[in-house]
């Protein structure tokens, strides 16, 4: 049985592929500043998040939307 990835690996592992996290909140908000706040914002919640059923990477794009939504308000 090959152990579980710590958290910080997952999350180095999304930050090398998060282009797409960078795009996604540039499309949200519309300001380039903004979104690397957001992403940011998402990277250290996903650090606190306790493990679950949903992998990283939709976990980090539903955080991305909700920032970006609590941003905009």
């Amino acid at each position: 049985m090959t152990p579980s990835p710590k958290p910080h690996d997952e999350l180095s592992q999304l930050a090398e592929t998060s282009g797409w996290a960078h795009g996604l909140a540039m499309r949200l908000v519309g300001d380039v500043h903004l979104a690397e706040d957001i992403v940011q914002e998402a990277m250290l919640a996903s650090l606190e998040r306790p493990d679950a059923a949903v992998s990283r990477s939709a976990w980090f794009a539903g955080a991305i939307k909700n920032l970006a939504l609590q941003k905009v308000r």
